[in-house]
């Protein structure tokens, strides 16, 4: 019903059962009705007693024609009218896809900075030469000058670290906030800057040899040109890879060599991915890496220590990869080459040897170069058409380093 006075149509007033109240049930059943929120429509059917116009209330309150634009205004403490559905977030993108092509011109691969420079020590006096006994004065000397060699050579290897650390630096500046693996796998895509093997080796090896400045600092104070006796007690774990004696690297050697000879004793080398789980497979290359403490998975202590086996597995995959694009294994230094076949597969490299490690770098070129280069160009095919499989799970790409 709508009440007439002598200026006609005042208010529009809604009444029970009436078919304007039970078009505005059906829209708003769910809301309570106030006249600070309403909006109704007239009912479709008119008759005489339906008025000249119907009006609309707003939320203010105000009376407007139907044919004036509704001007909403929010009226704080009210529910909506109408609640808006948000959109749908996109998907995320996902990664690039890896590249493995050749890079031309290829980048600089000198990385002499991060290894140990030559140590060049004085010959040890023999007895034949004074007469069956070497003198005590000439002892000495022979000792001065060793000490003074060792001294030599340690900060020269400090000196490296030090370099190679202010060129890391500028690495990771223009690398941003992009992971360095994913610069590797991805390089030049998604707006990464590109970066060669030699920048990658760079900033994993002086990560490495940073963190053991002030223990081995320490060492050299105290100690001085007994330092070398110290550091072979010791072992490897508090020396920089530029501060490694001939010695200490043989000796760390041997001990992956004895390791890798019990697993040929047991059989378990030559097990890959398709015939045993992956714990175990990741137990049993942890081991050889010396990463692992058992061959086989131990319940807690494989868990614990699986993060660091994926660090090195996943810096191997890249290294690959680098290694694929910058014109394979034949363009590699002789030190290089070794120290990759010694770190990718270390069963690989003890066969072609014969299981006899001669010197740190034993090889450098003739047959046995031929013949380390042949392996290990299968070896990196291998492990990259593994990874291709695996693309886009980047959390698995690690896997394909455990092909031994």
């Amino acid at each position: 019903m709508s009440p007439r006075g002598s200026a006609g149509l005042h208010a529009s007033i809604l009444v029970l059962g009436s078919p304007c109240f039970a078009t505005f049930r059906s829209r708003y059943s769910l809301r309570a009705f106030s006249t600070s929120n309403a909006i109704y429509k007239p009912s479709k059917f008119r008759t005489r007693f339906s008025g000249p116009q119907p009006l609309l209330v707003q939320e203010t309150g105000a009376l407007v024609s139907v044919n004036q634009p509704i001007k909403r205004v929010g009226v704080s403490n009210q529910l909506p009218l109408r609640t808006q559905i948000p959109a749908e977030p996109d998907e995320k993108a996902h990664e690039p896809t890896i590249s493995f092509a050749e890079t031309r011109p290829f980048p600089d691969r000198d990385l002499s900075s991060t290894r140990p420079a030559t140590l060049q020590t004085p010959k040890a006096p023999k007895s034949q030469d004074h007469g069956g006994v070497v003198p005590l004065k000439v002892r000495l000397s022979y000792l001065y000058h060793l000490g003074k060699a060792y001294l030599t050579f340690y900060k020269t290897g400090l000196k490296n670290v030090w370099s190679n650390y202010k060129e890391y630096r500028k690495i990771n500046e223009r690398l941003g906030s992009f992971a360095l693996n994913d610069v590797v796998k991805y390089s030049g895509k998604g707006g990464r800057p590109t970066i060669s093997r030699r920048e990658y080796q760079l900033c994993l090896r002086t990560r490495h040899d940073i963190t053991k400045l002030i223990p081995f600092g320490l060492i050299l104070l105290i100690c001085g040109e007994f330092t070398p006796f110290v550091v072979l007690a010791l072992g490897s774990a508090v020396v920089p890879l530029t501060c490694r004696i001939p010695i200490q690297v043989t000796k760390d050697q041997g001990k992956t060599a004895k390791r890798l000879k019990r697993l040929i004793d047991a059989s378990l080398v030559d097990q890959k991915l398709q015939t045993v789980s992956l714990n175990s497979l990741e137990a049993r290359v942890g081991y050889l890496w010396g990463l692992m403490p058992s061959p086989r998975p131990l319940p807690l202590i494989h868990h614990l220590l699986r993060a660091r086996l994926k660090k090195y597995a996943e810096e191997l995959v890249c290294d690959a990869i680098l290694i694929c694009r910058e014109g394979g294994v034949a363009r590699l230094e002789g030190p290089e080459l070794n120290l990759f076949a010694q770190k990718a597969s270390r069963a690989r490299f003890e066969r072609l040897l014969q299981g006899t490690v001669h010197s740190p770098l034993p090889i450098e070129a003739g047959e046995k170069r031929k013949q380390l280069e042949s392996s290990y160009e299968e070896h990196i095919s291998d492990m990259l058409a593994l990874l291709r499989e695996l693309e886009d799970t980047p959390g698995e790409h690690y896997i394909a380093a455990l092909n031994y």
